[in-house]
């Protein structure tokens, strides 16, 4: 005997089927097995060909959980979506010029160092001179209203995100630090 969706469900939870143990999955089962029952096919490849035409259909059904779109809606716009313009668009050009701030700050570094490296500080930071230089070039993206403090940094210690940008490159190879100095990996020559 087959279970309702509005009969308790057979779990014993005490709710509705249809809010407990019923599946969409286990609903389209159900109607594949409707579907199937009580025709006769020639070879297993025709009972194939069918269950893949009943799921082609049901993946193109509109889903109450999806807001309306469909399965394979679904699917497209989270796997494809510069291939999705029914769901994205994306502009040509962008409105006003992207800032990267990092890269202001690895272009500096990098911009300092020649082919004898640049000298680090015996905590293995980066000179007072380039952190001094690094606060001027990089003063339009820091708060007007605390610029004095700014101006005071000595080290690279106070200056969070020239420590990062150091951080950064050395983590994914640009940069490296040996015998005291700093220096570019090879096929590494600035960054522009």
């Amino acid at each position: 005997m087959k279970t309702g969706r509005n009969d308790p469900c057979p779990c014993g939870s005490g709710k509705k089927y249809k809010h407990c143990c019923l599946s969409p999955a286990s609903v389209a089962n159900d109607e594949l097995k409707d579907l199937l029952a009580g025709q006769e096919f020639d070879s297993i490849e025709d009972v194939q060909a069918l269950a893949n035409q009943f799921m082609q259909q049901k993946n193109l059904q509109p889903q109450d959980d999806f807001q309306g779109l469909s399965p394979e809606q679904v699917h497209r716009m989270l796997h494809f979506p510069f291939d999705s313009p029914e769901f994205f668009s994306f502009p040509e050009t962008l409105s006003i010029e992207p800032e990267a701030p990092i890269l202001t700050l690895m272009q500096l570094i990098t911009g300092a160092i020649d082919e004898k490296g640049l000298k680090a500080t015996a905590k293995g930071n980066l000179p007072q001179k380039l952190c001094k230089e690094a606060i001027v070039e990089y003063r339009k993206y820091l708060p007007k209203d605390d610029y004095q403090h700014w101006m005071n940094i000595n080290k690279e210690d106070d200056f969070g995100d020239l420590h990062t940008t150091r951080i950064v490159l050395e983590l994914s190879g640009l940069l490296r630090k040996a015998k005291g100095r700093f220096f570019l990996n090879q096929k590494v020559s600035a960054i522009s």
